[in-house]
């Protein structure tokens, strides 16, 4: 069976992939999106398991914001994908 895949999800795994933790702020600024766009790409992955995410007190003024990590699945679904290039 053949995962379909975006292209916007792969790119935001390759970013978790590389940089370990992202807020969806990072994200968005790293993929070249608007924020809420990020977020609710982040909130897709949440779903299906490829990454997880932890409430951190972050930036100058301590808001709270959601922490993005890759899971194991999402690290072999991510591996998975490249191998099919």
């Amino acid at each position: 069976m053949l995962i379909q895949f975006k292209p916007i999800k792969l790119a935001a795994l390759k970013e978790l992939n590389t940089i370990s933790t992202m807020t969806a702020a990072g994200m968005a600024t790293s993929l070249g999106v608007s924020i809420p766009s990020a977020e609710m790409l982040m909130l897709r992955l949440l779903r299906q398991g490829l990454v997880t995410r932890s409430k951190e007190m972050t930036g100058e003024f301590k808001r709270p914001a959601y922490i993005y990590t890759l899971t194991r699945r999402g690290s072999t679904r991510l591996h998975y994908l490249e191998s099919l290039k």
